[in-house]
């Protein structure tokens, strides 16, 4: 009999020990997924970047500078969602020839001011979802307007100057690496690949390409 009762003493002392054990691991895993919700709150990114033409692109427009701006929201699953907001200042190479349509033969050469991409990216972290660091895969999907100065009747009613936007939609294939080198820091390093082919009516080449490099460094705030 009091083998018995040891046993069921023991029985119930590891039922005790289980069910407390289950319960710190509830807890843990409440507080894992209480943090991870934390660490899906919206986050601002601010940066800069060179926009490197390829192809037809790169003999009108060279490399240049843009400013990156980006609001990065990670989801469930180890994805992410990004608004991107891109501000290029053009180098110009070879300038756009345009012809005039009110005077035969008569051709004016113009530049590009301003080129704007706003695309949403969506992202696959490639590492580990319990790594310091991510490593994120993503496509990006918007568009792009590029401004450039126009001075005949052709496309401003008042026959003066103006800006005209070739507005294209783009499409943005991705990779980036954000990473923390110290506590209070957070940086991005990635590079996409733009394709968004402009076409300029009344043009000697109307299809002027679209084809970009973009490697970029981001802050974290």
């Amino acid at each position: 009999m009091k083998t018995y009762l040891i046993i069921l003493l023991s029985l119930c002392a590891y039922m005790s020990i289980a069910q407390s054990d289950s319960t710190v691991t509830k807890t843990l895993t409440l507080d894992y997924w209480d943090n991870d919700r934390h660490l899906r709150q919206p986050k601002f990114e601010i940066g800069g970047g060179f926009y490197i033409p390829q192809g037809t692109l790169s003999r009108y427009i060279k490399p240049s500078p843009f400013i990156d701006v980006e609001i990065y929201i990670p989801t469930l699953r180890n994805k992410s969602i990004t608004a991107v907001f891109q501000f290029v200042i053009p180098t110009q190479g070879d300038p756009f020839v345009l012809e005039n349509p009110d005077v035969m033969d008569q051709f004016e050469e113009v530049r590009s001011n301003f080129i704007v991409n706003t695309f949403l990216r969506f992202s696959q972290n490639l590492a580990s979802i319990d790594s310091a660091n991510k490593l994120e895969l993503g496509l990006g999907v918007g568009i792009s307007t590029m401004i450039v100065q126009t001075p005949f009747s052709f496309f401003n009613n008042d026959d003066q100057n103006a800006g005209r936007g070739l507005v294209s939609f783009l499409v943005a294939p991705g990779l980036h690496w954000k990473w923390k080198p110290t506590e209070n820091t957070d940086l991005t390093i990635g590079v996409d690949l733009q394709y968004s082919p402009y076409r300029l009516k009344g043009a000697l080449e109307q299809d002027i390409g679209g084809l970009a490099y973009t490697p970029k460094i981001l802050y974290r705030f």
